[in-house]
C-alpha cells in the first residue's frame, strides 16, 4: 500500500505541475503582451481562445474522460478490448474534428462577421486558429493514454517542450519579428501542430486497424452527459467576452482579459489544488461519528485562507500591472476585486458541495451549474451594455454567488451541515472592509501601492487573528492541514485541538 501510495503521490506531482505550465503560459507572456499588443490585439487574441475552447467542448463530446473509464476500468483485464477502444476513439475524434474544423474554415468569412462587429478582417487567421484546434483535438487521446499507461516522465517532457516552444516562438515572432497578434497565432499552430505530431508518433504502435461502433456507442453515453455542464462551465468562466465584444468594444475585451489572468491566480494558486485533494478528504471523513463537525469547522478555516489569499491578490495586482503593463492596461484593475471574489465564491462552492458526492445525488450536479450559466447570461445582457468590463465582472461574481447559494440550499437538505455562521459572517465583514478600504486607497505609485498592500493583508490576518475566531492552539494544527497536504488524519486531530 505504501509503494501504491508513494506512487500516486509521484505522478499526481507530476500532472500537477504540468497543468500549471499549461495553464501559466497566459500569465508568464503577460508582459510580452501588454508591451507589443494593443488592447485591442489583446481582446482579439481572447476571442479567438475562447472560440476554440467552446468549439472543442462541442467536438470532444465528453470522450476524453470516457476513454479514460474504459481503457482503465471497463476493459482493464482485456489488452485486445483496450487496444479497440483506443483505436475507435482515436480514429472517431479525429475525424470528427477534421470534418468540424474544415467546415468552419470554409465558413471563415461569416464567422468573422459574427465574431468581429468593427468589420475588421481575421478570415486567414481564424483558419489558422481552426488548424490549431484540430491539432489541439488529435492530442487529447495520447496524452490520457499517456496517463492511463502511468506514462508520467513522457507526460512532463512533452508537455514541457510544447511549453518551452509555445513561450520561445511567441517571443521571437511578437517581439523581434514584429508580427504582433499574428505571431502569437502562428507560434500557437507550430506548437499544437508539433505536439500533435510527437504524440502520434507515440500513440501509433498502440493502434490497430478496428473500430468498433458498439464501444464508441458506449462511450459516448458515458461521455455525452459531460457536455451539457462543461458548456455551463464555459457560459459562467467566459461566455461574457462575446457580451464585451458586442455590446462594449474591443479594447474593453482586452483589459478584461488581464484582469481575468491576474484574478485567476487565486483558482490556479489555492482552488485547484484543494479541489484535486479534497474528494480524497471528505469521502473517508465523512464515516466518522464527528464527520460534520469536522466539515463545519473547515469550512470556517477554508473562507479564512481562501479570503486572506483574495485579498493578497486584489492588493498586489495594481502594482504587478504597472509594472508588467503598458499605461494603455492600467485600467483593467478596475475589474479584479468582484473578480476576485468570484473566485471566492467558486472555491466555496467546493466546500458546501460535499453532501451531494456523499449521499450520491450528484444529479444536482448541473442543474446547479446550469441554473448559475442562465443567470450569468441574463446579468451580461443587463450589466455588460451599462458598465462594460465592470457589468461583466460583476455578472460573473452574482452568478458565481448564486451558484453557492443553491448548492448550500440543496446540500443543507440532503446532507445538514450547521457551519459556524456567526464566525462566517465575522470573516466575511473584515474582508468586504479591507477590500473595499484597499480598493479606494491603493495608490498610482508602484511602491507606495506594494507598501499600502503588504499593511493590508498583514491587518487582515491580525484581524482575524483577534477576532475569535481561531485560538492560538488552533493554528497550529492548521499549519499540519497544510504541511500533510490536507490528509484526514491532519483533520482529525484539528477537532483534538483546544479551542
Amino acid at each position: 500500500m505504501k509503494k501504491q501510495l508513494s506512487s500516486i503521490g509521484k505522478h499526481s506531482s507530476i500532472y500537477a505541475i504540468s497543468v500549471i505550465l499549461k495553464k501559466g503560459i497566459g500569465f508568464l507572456l503577460i508582459p510580452l503582451y501588454t508591451r507589443y499588443l494593443s488592447p485591442y490585439d489583446y481582446g482579439v487574441l481572447e476571442l479567438f481562445s475562447v472560440t476554440i475552447n467552446i468549439t472543442v467542448i462541442l467536438v470532444s463530446q465528453g470522450l476524453v474522460p470516457a476513454f479514460f473509464r474504459s481503457y482503465c476500468y471497463d476493459y482493464a483485464d482485456d489488452e485486445e478490448k483496450k487496444r479497440e477502444a483506443l483505436s475507435t476513439v482515436y480514429y472517431y475524434l479525429v475525424a470528427m474534428a477534421a470534418m468540424i474544423f474544415l467546415l468552419l474554415s470554409f465558413s471563415n468569412k461569416g464567422v468573422n462577421d459574427l465574431l468581429f462587429k468593427e468589420g475588421d478582417n481575421y478570415q486567414f487567421l481564424l483558419i489558422l486558429i481552426f488548424i490549431s484546434g484540430f491539432f489541439s483535438v488529435s492530442a487529447y487521446i495520447p496524452m490520457q493514454l499517456l496517463r492511463a499507461l502511468s506514462k508520467s516522465a513522457q507526460f512532463a517532457a512533452i508537455t514541457i517542450a510544447s511549453f518551452v516552444l509555445n513561450v520561445v516562438l511567441k517571443i521571437y515572432l511578437i517581439a523581434f519579428a514584429g508580427f504582433g497578434l499574428k505571431g502569437a497565432v502562428y507560434a500557437n499552430l507550430v506548437e499544437s501542430g508539433a505536439s500533435a505530431f510527437i504524440l502520434f508518433l507515440v500513440i501509433r504502435k498502440h493502434l490497430a486497424p478496428v473500430f468498433s461502433r458498439k464501444i464508441l456507442g458506449e462511450m459516448l453515453r458515458f461521455g455525452l452527459p459531460f457536455v451539457p455542464s462543461g458548456l455551463a462551465i464555459w457560459i459562467l468562466s467566459v461566455s461574457d467576452r462575446y457580451f464585451l465584444q458586442h455590446y462594449s468594444t474591443t479594447s474593453e475585451l482586452g483589459l478584461y482579459s488581464l484582469a481575468y489572468k491576474f484574478s485567476i491566480i487565486l483558482d490556479v494558486a489555492i482552488i485547484q489544488p484543494f479541489v484535486k485533494q479534497w474528494p480524497v478528504v471528505y469521502f473517508p471523513l465523512s464515516k466518522e461519528k464527528n464527520a460534520k463537525e469536522i466539515f463545519s469547522r473547515f469550512g470556517t478555516i477554508f473562507l479564512a485562507v481562501i479570503t486572506f489569499a483574495g485579498l493578497s491578490v486584489f492588493v498586489f495586482s495594481k502594482p504587478a500591472i504597472y509594472l508588467m503593463a503598458k499605461k494603455d492596461f492600467w485600467g483593467s484593475f478596475q475589474a479584479i476585486l468582484p473578480l476576485v471574489c468570484a473566485f471566492i465564491f467558486s472555491g466555496l462552492y467546493f466546500v458546501v458541495n460535499i453532501g451531494v458526492d456523499i449521499q450520491k445525488k450528484t444529479i444536482y450536479y448541473p442543474i446547479v451549474v446550469g441554473l448559475a450559466a442562465i443567470i450569468n447570461i441574463v446579468l451580461n445582457f443587463i450589466l455588460i451594455p451599462r458598465w462594460a468590463m465592470i457589468g461583466a465582472a460583476y455578472a460573473t461574481a452574482i452568478s458565481y454567488f448564486f451558484m453557492l447559494f443553491l448548492a448550500y440550499v440543496i446540500n443543507q437538505k440532503v446532507y445538514p451541515i450547521q457551519y459556524e455562521k456567526f464566525n462566517i459572517f465575522k470573516i466575511s465583514l473584515l474582508f468586504a472592509i479591507f477590500a473595499f478600504a484597499a480598493n479606494f486607497s491603493m495608490p498610482d505609485s508602484i511602491t507606495s501601492s506594494i507598501l499600502i498592500g503588504l499593511i493590508f493583508v498583514a491587518g487582515y490576518a491580525v484581524a482575524i487573528l483577534f477576532s475569535g475566531v481561531f485560538s492560538f492552539n488552533e493554528l497550529g494544527k492548521v499549519k499540519e492541514i497544510v504541511k500533510t497536504k490536507m490528509s484526514v488524519t491532519s483533520f482529525k486531530n484539528f477537532m483534538k485541538s483546544d479551542k
